[in-house]
């Protein structure tokens, strides 16, 4: 399965943040549409400072997987607390922009991990496999976050749930995926 557990992880924890922020943010206290609207833009900001700082971060020290992995290390602990932050507005905003800005980060640097491992025609075949694979978290997941936030009556337990799932799929890849070759070269300085 390779990359397609975590691209599955990921994917759960992208459409969380994009499809459920704004009903986690009236369920804290935001009043009206517009402030909604207000926060939410804000952490989209926040989302793409972050990941343009990581990014470069991950291109000056040619460095992919722990940037990946504390990414979705932090993101996921963000989901998980966000149950403590359920009476103030403030802390719950943090919270979503910081994961926010981890998952974004995770999108612009994740293909970089597999394309530096795979070749030739393999790599084809497996972008194809990753991607379908993950596509297939981002329809599961809303659909069960909805369904758990209908069965407990709070949205604090389904987000846990994907926390943990994003979790365990950066844990396995600083586990089970090696460093690439091109990481290795390429952090070398060159020789006349």
């Amino acid at each position: 399965m390779g990359h397609c557990d975590r691209y599955f992880a990921f994917f759960c924890s992208l459409n969380t943040i994009l499809l459920w922020t704004p009903t986690l943010l009236k369920r804290v206290g935001v009043a009206t549409t517009t402030e909604i609207g207000w926060l939410s833009g804000a952490i989209s900001v926040a989302s793409a400072i972050g990941m343009v700082a990581i990014g470069y971060s991950s291109d000056r020290t040619r460095e992919r997987r722990w940037h990946v992995v504390c990414c979705g290390l932090v993101a996921a602990a963000c989901f998980i607390a966000l149950q403590a932050a359920q009476g103030s507005i403030l802390l719950t905003v943090t919270l979503l922009a910081i994961a926010s800005i981890g998952i974004f980060a995770i999108l612009s640097l994740f293909w970089t991990i597999p394309n530096a491992m795979l070749d030739g025609s393999a790599a084809a075949g497996g972008i194809a496999l990753i991607s379908a694979i993950g596509s297939f978290g981002g329809a599961v997941c809303p659909a069960l976050i909805g369904w758990m936030n209908v069965a407990t009556g709070s949205i604090y337990a389904p987000l846990a749930l994907v926390g943990a799932v994003l979790g365990v799929g950066m844990l396995t890849l600083i586990v089970c995926v090696p460093r690439a070759r091109h990481e290795v070269t390429l952090a070398e300085p060159s020789r006349p």
